[in-house]
């Protein structure tokens, strides 16, 4: 009975056996500083986001003024995404045109 519980222990926290699979708590998210005039990047997991109890902030200046974020596919620099993925219309580093990046379609009249 004890080995049964520590191989469901194990499978738990390894993923299923031969593969390279992340325990959910380690999946990183993407963020960017807004806070000073040249923004930063930064990536979490989910278990250091965990960790804030008053909201993320950023781990290069502490400043509260940070956002989700996705990279370019030019530049590979994080910009700020809004509710429901909404982006900018161009990358704020490179000016590359950012795919989706029509926030009305995000943002119409019946508040969705």
């Amino acid at each position: 009975m004890v080995l049964a519980g520590a191989g469901v222990v194990y499978f738990m926290t390894t993923g299923t056996p031969g593969t390279q699979s992340k325990h959910p708590l380690d999946m990183e998210s993407q963020w960017i500083c807004l806070a000073e005039n040249e923004p930063h990047d930064f990536i979490l997991t989910i278990r250091e986001i965990s960790q804030f109890p008053d909201g993320v902030t950023c781990t290069v200046c502490s400043s509260a003024e940070v956002s989700r974020a996705f990279p370019c596919t030019n530049c590979d620099r994080h910009y700020p995404i809004g509710r429901y993925n909404a982006s900018p219309a161009n990358c704020m580093h490179c000016g590359f045109r950012l795919d989706g990046a029509d926030i009305s379609v995000f943002h119409g009249s019946e508040g969705h």
